[in-house]
């Protein structure tokens, strides 16, 4: 069978949507999985296993439903990949219409206006944030795949996102920017999906360290000068990625950057609402999270650091 998956918005909710195509490789193996994301983030899908192919479309927003301009382009996408059905983990009106006009089967949850044009209707609900986001998108392959009934947080932790890095590129991003060669990223914003980190308390982190400290993102504010390297409005998503591959530890809100990282093996310090971490942590073997509402000293947390980036040096 032929599967398209559909996450069409944020880099975070993304890469934590790969764990999708894991699991159906893992059920059914002789399926080719497809992903349809905002147009340039298929980047990352091209350093994604078990993706046989994506498609980007164009959206209205960060959050926005696909444009009209996008439905021919998609229509002949659709035409050639011929999915047999559509995961829309990310549903959207327009997106669901295009998808029945050209009679792909669509699985996506019951509780919306549009729902009457889902083959498929998975009754969940995402706002008490009991459980990981990663869960709750196998939630929607349920009609389909009745092994999600097992599932548990140990079993989606098997089944984190993987990404792999260029040898070539880590190279060349490294000559671009003079990195050093052991280094701990700082990421401080959340493109508004999440509470940023006090830049002021950051500072006072990076001081505490006696590793160089790379600053990452993208900010429209005027920023001071970072103690450290700062490539902030500086990076592609090809550069980004082959930051956050070289560095020690990744030190950021729940973002993009954080999921990135995770997915490579990288440990990584999370900030975090107390009342977020259980659906937005990163699926990472080696992290330490903290509370926004109760942040540690500076020398603390730069001490959580140097142990974390001690750990990846051993690993």
């Amino acid at each position: 069978m032929n599967f398209l998956v559909s996450r069409t918005d944020k880099i975070g909710d993304l890469v934590i949507s790969l764990s999708v195509a894991k699991f159906i490789k893992r059920i059914k193996p002789e399926s080719k999985v497809f992903y349809l994301v905002r147009k340039g983030l298929g980047d990352i899908l091209k350093r994604a296993k078990y993706i046989d192919g994506f498609f980007e479309v164009s959206v209205g927003g960060e959050r926005g439903d696909i444009r009209i301009l996008e439905i021919p382009k998609l229509s002949f996408f659709l035409r050639k990949t011929r999915p047999d059905l559509c995961f829309l983990l990310y549903p959207k009106p327009i997106l669901a219409l295009t998808m029945k006009l050209n009679g792909v089967k669509i699985c996506g949850t019951s509780r919306r206006f549009f729902s009457f044009l889902f083959n498929f209707r998975v009754n969940i609900s995402r706002r008490t944030n009991f459980f990981h986001e990663a869960f709750y998108n196998l939630q929607i392959l349920s009609p389909i795949f009745n092994q999600v009934e097992d599932i548990s947080f140990d079993s989606i932790i098997e089944l984190k996102p993987e990404l792999y890095i260029e040898d070539e590129l880590c190279r060349f991003v490294k000559k671009k920017f003079s990195l050093p060669e052991t280094y701990v990223v700082f990421h401080p914003f959340s493109g508004g999906s999440a509470p940023s980190v006090d830049i002021d308390y950051l500072y006072k982190v990076a001081q505490s360290l006696d590793i160089p400290v790379v600053w990452i993102g993208k900010n429209n504010t005027t920023l001071r000068e970072f103690y450290g390297i700062s490539l902030v409005n500086k990076t592609n998503i090809d550069d980004l990625l082959a930051v956050l591959k070289m560095s020690r530890c990744v030190v950021s809100p729940a973002s993009g950057p954080i999921h990135i990282s995770a997915a490579l093996k990288i440990p990584t310090v999370g900030f975090y609402k107390l009342q977020e971490i259980a659906r937005w942590m990163p699926l990472n073997e080696i992290q330490e999270i903290f509370y926004i509402e109760n942040l540690p000293s500076p020398e603390l947390c730069a001490k959580k650091i140097k142990d974390l980036c001690e750990i990846n040096k051993d690993s």
